[in-house]
């Protein structure tokens, strides 16, 4: 399947002033639109695919991955942690590229935003499922809780515990223990 040119347009000639010759040459304008879509499926159903594969392979091989961390295999009758059984990229795998793509602070409602705008729709237990599972459970781990309730950030990522407008350290509603009078 090749990709649309301006070759294609040249082949439909349509005269925008009639508008019988509009509606003349929109099915042929619509089927190619639908031949490039159902190309796009393919072609991305066939990257989820490949991404996968080299995911499985650097984990067996025990390289570096992307992220600089090293991805260790799975014992024989050991569970992948990553794997839900459904084709394509994994929630945690998800998750973690969010993370570190965003390249700070940030919570499960956005990252499960951000994956919903990019057509992956998780629910939010999963995600948070998956954060909590990268930067306590995974071995190594693969992002790090951030200061702040429900916070996660990638594992280079310098963070400080969040501050009042007097800078401050916040207490309390932060998951840093009650507040204390006089405490600064």
């Amino acid at each position: 399947m090749r990709c649309a040119t301006l070759r294609d347009m040249e082949r439909l000639v349509i005269d925008f002033s009639d508008r019988d010759d509009i509606r003349a040459k929109l099915p042929a304008a619509c089927k190619r639109l639908n031949e490039l879509e159902e190309g796009l499926r393919v072609h991305t159903q066939e990257v989820e695919d490949w991404r996968e594969i080299v995911s499985v392979l650097t984990r067996r091989a025990e390289l570096p991955a992307p992220n600089g961390t090293v991805e260790h295999a799975p014992e024989k009758g050991e569970a992948d942690s990553r794997s839900t059984g459904s084709r394509g990229a994994q929630p945690l795998d998800l998750v973690v590229e969010v993370v570190n793509r965003e390249r700070r602070e940030i919570r499960a409602k956005d990252v499960r935003d951000i994956l919903r705008e990019e057509g992956h729709d998780l629910s939010s237990d999963a995600v948070s499922n998956a954060l909590f599972y990268a930067a306590k459970r995974a071995k190594p781990p693969r992002l790090k809780q951030a200061p702040g309730r429900g916070f996660y950030a990638p594992l280079d990522l310098e963070t400080a515990p969040p501050l009042d407008p007097d800078g401050r350290q916040v207490r309390g509603a932060w998951g840093r223990g009650p507040a204390r009078e006089g405490d600064q």
